[in-house]
Parts: C-alpha cells; structure tokens; sequence
C-alpha cells in the first residue's frame, strides 16, 4: 500500500505507512533523497551519511537538501575523533576510507571482529539512544572499529547489539523505563533550549520530527506510544507550571509596578478620567507606560482586574472619606443651625394648640429661621411641631389628672365644665397630690387654667358625640326589629286598614295591593295613634328608651323614627312577597313534572 497524506494538528503535512506504522515528513514513494543527512565536525566541515547503504562522503550527494537533525548537534559535541579526519578532500571518496588508511588494523578471523565490535558498543554503553551515525563518530578512529570491513555488516552488527540489548530491558522493564525516560527527557531539554520544544508543542510535532530525523529512541525501545507519550505529557506539564509560575510572578511585580505608577507617581491618569475606558485609552498611550518593559506582560484584562481590585476601591474610600468629611462638616453646620433655631422657639409663647402660621411672623425675619431654612435633616416646622407636641403631651397628661379627680371625687361634671370660672372654684377646694402638677391659679403667670378647661370641654364633647353615634347605631338596629315584627303582626293592629277604595283618613294606614306590590297611604296626623298602637310592643318600647338616652345629649323627632320604620315595613313585606311567590312558582313546576313522570314496571317473580 502506498504511502498517505496526512495533516497534524498544527496544519504540517506528513506521511504515513499503514503497513509497517511508519511516518514521515517526506514522501518516500516520490523521492530517495532523504536516505543522505548532513553532518558537522567540530572543525564546522560537513560531510554525509547514507542510512540505507551506510555510505559517508565529503560531497554533497546529487540532489540533497540541507536540513537540521537532532543528531547534528550531538554529532558536532561528541565526534571529536572526527577532527583527525583530512581536510584536503579527494572528490567521492569515503570518510572511512580516508581514515582507515592511517589506522593499523589487527587482521583477525570475521566471528572475532563482530564479537570485538560487539564488545566495543558494550563497553561504551551504546544504546537506543545512539544512531548510528553517531557509532561512527564515535569510533572511528579505533581499530576495533576497522576489524568489520564491510560497513553494511558494521550497521547489521549494530542493529542485532540494540535488539539484544532490548531483549535484556524487557526483563527489568522498570529499569528500562527509567533510562529510557532520562534519555528522552535529554532530547526533549535539548529541543528546548534550542526553542523547538515549550509547554504549549503539540505531542505529534515532536513525534514527527524525531522520526524525521530517524531517531532511534522510536526505533528500539520497549515502551508504547502511550508510555512515551505520559513522558512527554509530564515533562511538558512541569515546564507549563514553571512558565505559568513565572508568568503569574512576572503580571504580579508587573501589577505592584503598575498600581504604584498610577497611584503615587502619576495620579492625574485617575484623577483625570470618568470611567475604566477613558483610563484604559489614557494608560496605553502615556509615553512612561509604552517605555516600561514590564507591563508588555499586562493585557487588557489584567489592568482592568487592577483597576477593579485595587485602584477603584482606593478612589471610592477616597471619595466616601472626603464625602464623610463634607457631611461631617454640613453636620456641625446644620446642627448649630437648629440649636439657635431651637432656642428661639424655646423664647416664644408656644401653646399645644398653637399653629405654625401664627408664630410665623414673629420668626421670618430672624437669623437663626432663615439660617435653618434649605438645609438637611429637621426643617423650621417639624422643630416646631416637636415643641408643640411636647406642650401637647404635657398638656393631655394634666387634663387626664383634672378628669381623673372630678371622676374619684364625684363631682358634679357638669358645673365643672359649665365655664372657666365654675372649673377654677370647683378646684380649689380639692385636695389633691395630683393636683400639684397643675398650675389653676388664674394670677400666676402662664397658668394652665384656660388651656385645661378648653381641653376638658373638647373631650366631653368628643365623649357625648360617640355616644350618640353609638346609640343611633343601637337605633338603627332596633328599628329594622319592629319593621320586621310589623310584617308579621301588621293585619293584628286597627291602626293598618287594607282597601284599594278607602279614601286617605287620620285614623288608619292603608295598606293597597297592585300586580303583587304593597303600597301606603296614611295622613301624617295617623302616626300618633301608630305610636299609642305600639306602645305596648316590646320592640316599641326598646326604642322609646333609646331615643330619650339620644334626647339626654341632641333632639330627636319621633316621628321620622315612625316614618323610617313604615318604609323599611313596606320594604319587607313587598320582599317577603317576592320570595313567597317564587317559592310557590318553583314548587308548582316540580309538582308538575313529578306528576308526568310515569311510575317503573315492577315485575314479581313466583
């Protein structure tokens, strides 16, 4: 099977052997030039080896093209035998050639030469590590190495040296794994520091270049692809968390750098912007931060974190400790405002039921007002409602004392409250510990006598007011209970007359019918003797007895209360009617159809 075209990760193209598992960056079906690499000696001369016929010349082969290997650089540290080699070069002719001519060669049987040659590689620990051009650096001026003639058989010794010496790791494979590590990690180190290798190299690229290069670490060696790979994968794991580490390090002293610029040595990058991008657009093109080699490292994303965490909550504490200084200030400032304004007010007549407006013009003209006004927290009227409501609560406390001793001593309310004067004698002959609160004398400068009366009058009124309310309630209440009894009890009272014809008398209500309504007709004069009709009736009389508690604080009409009552009765019994009616409707349609239904077959069996 030819060979295929193939593309890694990284987009390069390559070649691979689906029968033998080969790959390389070459495609050997189209050209044999890649059998030939160039090496260097240490002298910077270059010559060539022939992988497949083991060949080596001075000449550049007919075709080739000069490419780096792995096993260049090797060659040029480790060859020094090769130095010796002649530096006038005869056109074609072989290194080995050129050199064995100066070197004298112990002439020995074929089986002693391979097993000198064996023992040569042995004693030099050649492994699989080695290529073999590096074999022929290596020895090429030892005279065992010359006891092999032909060089093919030399690379056929070698090849059966490396799989014995395979065959040997497979029994300590654990001991083979650890030299094999330590070898490949010596090439990929190498790879590194000639910058063809870092932690972010694909595995396939490494692969591929050193079976480009025919490297024998792939060729004989015991471990899987996966074995290798787990080397490569934690080597380069441990040389991303060096790069990373150093990375991080370098964005940190870059960051302190940075903050430090911003902050102490050029402010006015800060102070000078309105938000994170006008800084951004200002930071990147300051002459003193493009010269600055350190922040190259420094992406966006890093300057805005330092912005976020560092420089931005340093410019806001700044701002709220010049903000908390600002209302520090405005806060003596307005505090000393409503103390004066307090202390003004503290020299007015101020009484619990005194309004803003009235002291308004005894103050608008004063500093200490015009001072308080437009400024934060308590304004000029709610300070004055706190003075009030002070002389309220004071106030409110001593007429509850006044209410509680007319109450304890049974006096008589109503003098009390009849006027200021009655209120003032009906207290001086009290006594009382609570009474010591409380200023009565009239004579004494701000006494409490008028402000007290006038409370306790509102309060009494305030009392009798709900007690009405509440009594009417009452009324109201038992007025639907009589009207309730009258539509059951009407027809038993002479007073109520049913007729469509009777004319409209003094002496009865009539009482008309039409279409099913109820109607009245009544002369205004029959509610006298409605009332004397009534008068007897339990209901009646409960509310008789409300309406003179009612007269004990307001007049009352009772006839309205009569008239009331007639109008919530025809209400009722016009109601009453209704539902009667569609009572009786509904059942006569279920008798109906209970009487169309026919009755079920029954059949009795014997």
């Amino acid at each position: 099977m030819a060979w295929q075209k193939v593309n890694d990760d990284e987009g390069n193209v390559y070649y691979y052997n689906p029968e033998t598992q080969e790959t390389s960056w070459t495609n050997p079906d189209e050209s044999s030039v890649g059998e030939w690499q160039e090496f260097t000696t240490d002298d910077g001369q270059k010559y060539y080896y022939n992988t497949k016929t083991q060949e080596t010349t001075w000449d550049k082969p007919e075709g080739f093209e000069s490419s780096t290997t792995t096993e260049e650089g090797e060659m040029s540290k480790e060859t020094k035998a090769v130095e010796k080699l002649p530096s006038d070069k005869e056109d074609s002719v072989p290194i080995e050639d050129s050199v064995e001519s100066e070197i004298k060669v112990e002439e020995i049987s074929s089986e002693e030469a391979t097993k000198n040659f064996r023992g040569l590689l042995s004693e030099n620990g050649v492994d699989s590590t080695w290529s073999f051009p590096q074999v022929i650096a290596k020895f090429i001026n030892n005279p065992i190495y010359w006891q092999v003639k032909d060089p093919l058989e030399r690379k056929q010794i070698y090849d059966e040296y490396l799989n014995n010496e395979m065959n040997k790791q497979l029994e300590n494979k654990t001991e083979s794994f650890e030299k094999f590590k330590v070898n490949f990690i010596n090439i990929l180190q190498s790879l590194k520091e000639k910058k063809e290798f870092d932690h972010l190299t694909k595995w396939f690229t490494i692969k591929n270049k050193l079976l480009k290069e025919e490297n024998p670490i792939f060729t004989h060696t015991i471990l899987s692809d996966d074995e290798i790979y787990g080397i490569f994968k934690e080597y380069q794991d441990e040389i991303r968390a060096n790069y990373e580490k150093d990375t991080r390090e370098s964005k940190n002293q870059a960051l302190k750098e940075l903050e430090s610029y911003l902050v102490d040595i050029n402010p006015g990058i800060i102070s000078g912007t309105d938000d994170w991008e006008s800084l951004y657009t200002k930071l990147i093109n300051d002459n003193r931060f493009k010269a600055n080699k350190h922040f190259n490292i420094l992406g966006k994303h890093d300057i805005l974190q330092l912005y976020y965490d560092k420089i931005y909550p340093k410019e806001l504490s700044n701002l709220e400790s010049e903000l908390k200084s600002l209302e520090d200030e405005n806060y003596t400032s307005d505090r000393r405002a409503r103390d004066n304004f307090k202390k003004l007010l503290s020299e007015l007549p101020i009484e619990a039921d005194m309004e803003f407006e009235e002291i308004l013009p005894l103050i608008e003209d004063e500093d200490a007002y015009i001072d308080l006004c437009g400024r934060n927290g308590s304004t000029p009227l709610d300070l004055f409602h706190d003075v009030k409501m002070a002389k309220v609560q004071v106030l409110k406390i001593k007429v509850d004392l006044i209410e509680s001793i007319v109450d304890d001593k049974n006096i008589d309310r109503e003098k009390v409250l009849s006027s200021e004067l009655a209120f003032v004698e009906s207290m001086k002959g009290v006594e009382d510990d609570r009474l010591k609160g409380v200023n009565l004398d009239p004579e004494l400068p701000e006494n409490d006598v008028t402000a007290v009366f006038e409370s306790l009058v509102k309060n009494e009124v305030s009392r009798k007011e709900k007690q009405v309310e509440q009594l009417k309630v009452k009324l109201n209440v038992l007025k639907k209970d009589l009207s309730s009894w009258l539509v059951r009890n009407y027809q038993t009272l002479d007073v109520f007359e049913n007729s469509d014809e009777t004319e409209v008398t003094k002496d009865s209500i009539v009482i008309t019918s039409s279409n099913g309504n109820y109607s009245m007709k009544y002369d205004p004069e029959v509610l006298d003797r409605l009332q004397k009709s009534l008068e007897n009736i339990p209901e009646f009389k409960n509310i008789h007895h409300t309406i003179q508690e009612i007269k004990m604080f307001q007049e009352i009409d009772i006839n309205e209360i009569l008239i009331d009552i007639l109008n919530e009765f025809i209400n009722r019994l016009n109601n009453n009617t209704k539902r009667t009616a569609n009572f009786d409707e509904s059942t006569t349609k279920r008798l109906h159809t209970d009487d169309t239904v026919k009755p079920k077959k029954m059949i009795i069996n014997y």
